[in-house]
């Protein structure tokens, strides 16, 4: 997500583009992500999540590209839209899987340190990217952590832990057991 600091002025380089172009920007991505949220409430027990989850950290990559080097105003603004569709689904996933993948007595301090740590990667890509926008153009610099993340992303199936939590099949762990289920209690 460090393309945050190049999007202003991506909005400011857009062909067409009016003053609010960068409030638009933000709120289509926001729109975006919203979708996602119900997109993926809707179909998160039928769908396979490991493989939910591959996918969208490919697709949260790859449709940096696409918002970096448009040069039209609709479709910058479709294009931020699938960028926060395809982040917000890839973030809940990440979170929900890590804290099915976490032992009770842990899951507080494992959080902490997962949003921490991706908290400041965030901060860090932020400063530089808009430093080096100045330089090298905002598209370049929405677009190329964008197909870093997707190198990342495909590496990781070179390590057993990730290529299980891929394999994945639901997010049943997450739902309420059944009442009575656990003091052995046979309900209906």
């Amino acid at each position: 997500m460090g393309y945050d600091a190049a999007l202003p002025r991506l909005a400011s380089d857009l062909r067409g583009a009016s003053g609010t172009a960068y409030s638009l920007l933000v709120m289509a991505i926001g729109i975006g992500s919203l979708m996602g949220a119900f997109l993926l409430a809707g179909f998160a027990q039928r769908a396979h999540c490991g493989y939910l989850l591959f996918a969208t950290g490919i697709l949260s990559g790859l449709t940096l590209v696409p918002l970096g080097y448009i040069v039209s105003w609709p479709g910058a603004m479709l294009a931020a839209a699938a960028v926060g569709l395809t982040q917000s689904m890839f973030i809940a996933l990440t979170t929900t899987l890590l804290q099915i993948a976490t032992p009770d007595h842990v899951r507080g301090r494992v959080l902490a340190l997962y949003w921490g740590s991706s908290g400041g990667v965030m901060a860090f890509s932020n400063l530089a990217t808009g430093g080096l926008a100045d330089g090298f153009g905002a598209g370049t610099m929405i677009a190329v952590p964008g197909l870093i993340f997707i190198a990342v992303t495909v590496l990781t199936l070179c390590f057993l832990p990730m290529r299980e939590i891929y394999g994945r099949r639901m997010i049943t762990a997450a739902l309420p057991s059944a009442p009575g289920a656990d003091r052995g209690v046979r309900v209906g």
